[in-house]
């Protein structure tokens, strides 16, 4: 037994801490904790036993879906079960709601997806983050989804977007949307307010024209990679023309976002730019805002592409950032070179460029003479990493193409090429997983450029330009 006055002495050096903690520490604290883990502080003291339940932050992601597919018998049961007393139990508003679906559960053919977003309205939820991990399986979404009404966050992966509401006029308050592997069944819009859209993977998009032409004004970042004719694939015929059923025109889509300042296209968006395969030197309206283009899989040795790709480049006239991911095709009807060459292309004129990037090099005819083109049209260019294929493994090739880069005149004094083998793993080779773009893992070998009087200093990005989540989901996102 402790005597009375020890026991006076110990109580008054005890001093509760964490129950004086500010609000946003406690919820910093629960954002990084497991689920389970997090539910058991309502026995750290009075103070914390009803925080769990009010906390603004629900994830039911990372560390919580490994804890039923690793080690639980019955894991959809548990899993069921967990998700419904997170939701049952929580008292108040949510700011940020995201949910892993595993694959092996299959719960698409259950009511149980309908049931948890039909809380979510009244819950005001304004992050929402809704990964459905298995492949090829789309989710209806419910119609309560349009009823979200706090909505300033979106990110979905594959679901299916059924008929909206009669009176839906959109989200109000929502500004930025990732979509991977949706799929559009009806003609909807998100909203006036969308400044960041980003649709990877997607089908049906031409139900999205009115949000990308009447409601795009205000839209300053746009990805449409791999949504633009989702049917054509590598492999089968690389004119989508042969067999499209809906065209897409994304000159006049272009024409009306005035606010843009980075797009992200690929090699069909390119065919897009005009589905009447006209060749065109400016697009409607001058780009004024745009500072960063990123093209993915365009190969240059197709006249009708390089066309459309130097087409967006005139009129972007204060474009500083340019990326291309390079593609190649035997079957063309246009040779590039030629055109690469000829007096239409002297007009190209890139006066506030500052960085290329181009990945995935061959060392083609038609690849060296963009290269030369922006060489001697960009004065204000200060670097151009060229990143090679690994399939590039000839000495003589190297040689050939140092040779010519040191040939070709810079109308920058300044700029530095650096050029590169990189190993990649990108996240076209995961797409059949239903997975979205994970970061960027390289490892680069610098080339002796820098005996050739061009530098290899610079290093290698760690990440593709694409934008990022929001930091309270993408610090702590382990899925």
């Amino acid at each position: 037994m402790i005597p009375d006055a020890k026991r006076k002495r110990v109580d008054v050096c005890i001093e509760d801490r964490i129950s004086d903690l500010p609000t946003h520490l406690i919820d910093d604290i629960l954002d990084r904790m497991p689920v389970r883990d997090g539910a058991r502080t309502s026995i750290l003291s009075k103070t914390w036993k009803n925080i769990w339940e009010t906390h603004p932050n629900i994830h039911l992601r990372g560390q919580f879906i490994e804890q039923f597919m690793s080690s639980m018998k019955d894991a959809k049961a548990q899993y069921l079960r967990v998700v419904n007393s997170n939701l049952l139990a929580h008292v108040g508003p949510v700011k940020t709601f995201s949910l892993r679906i595993p694959a092996p559960l299959n719960l698409g053919d259950t009511p149980y997806p309908c049931l948890w977003i039909k809380q979510l309205p009244e819950k005001r939820v304004k992050l929402l983050d809704l990964r459905n991990r298995r492949p090829n399986h789309t989710i209806n979404m419910p119609s309560y989804f349009f009823s979200c009404s706090d909505l300033n966050w979106l990110y979905l992966d594959n679901w299916k977007l059924l008929n909206p509401p009669h009176k839906f006029r959109g989200f109000p308050n929502l500004a930025k949307i990732t979509l991977c592997f949706v799929a559009f069944t009806t003609k909807m819009s998100f909203g006036t307010q969308v400044q960041h859209f980003e649709l990877r993977c997607c089908t049906g998009i031409e139900h999205l024209d009115i949000q990308l032409t009447d409601h795009g004004k205000n839209i300053k970042y746009l990805n449409l990679e791999r949504s633009l004719n989702m049917e054509m694939r590598r492999g089968l015929d690389y004119h989508p023309f042969t067999d499209i059923k809906k065209s897409f025109n994304l000159r006049r889509l272009l024409g009306n976002m005035s606010s843009i300042r980075t797009l992200q296209v690929d090699f069909i968006g390119l065919w897009f730019l005009d589905p009447g395969l006209t060749f065109h030197r400016h697009l409607t309206s001058t780009m004024e805002n745009l500072t960063t283009l990123i093209l993915y899989n365009v190969a240059l040795n197709d006249m009708y592409l390089i066309s459309n790709a130097l087409c967006l480049l005139r009129s972007m006239p204060i474009l500083k950032l340019l990326e291309i991911k390079v593609d190649w095709c035997i079957n063309v009807q246009l040779k590039s070179e030629q055109y690469l060459e000829s007096p239409d292309c002297a007009d190209v004129t890139l006066n506030q460029l500052r960085e290329v990037s181009m990945r995935n090099i061959l060392g083609s005819r038609a690849e060296l003479l963009l290269i030369k083109l922006l060489l001697a049209s960009s004065p204000s260019l200060r670097r151009m990493e060229l990143k090679y294929n690994t399939k590039v493994d000839d000495s003589r090739e190297f040689v050939r193409i140092k040779e010519e880069l040191l040939q070709f005149p810079r109308k920058s004094p300044e700029v530095q090429i650096s050029w590169r083998r990189t190993y990649l793993r990108t996240w076209e080779a995961m797409s059949n997983s239903g997975s979205p773009p994970p970061k960027l893992m390289c490892m680069t070998e610098p080339t002796e450029l820098s005996t050739l009087g061009l530098s290899s200093s610079d290093k290698c990005r760690n990440s593709e330009s694409l934008a990022d989540m929001p930091n309270e989901l993408e610090a702590r996102e382990c899925a």
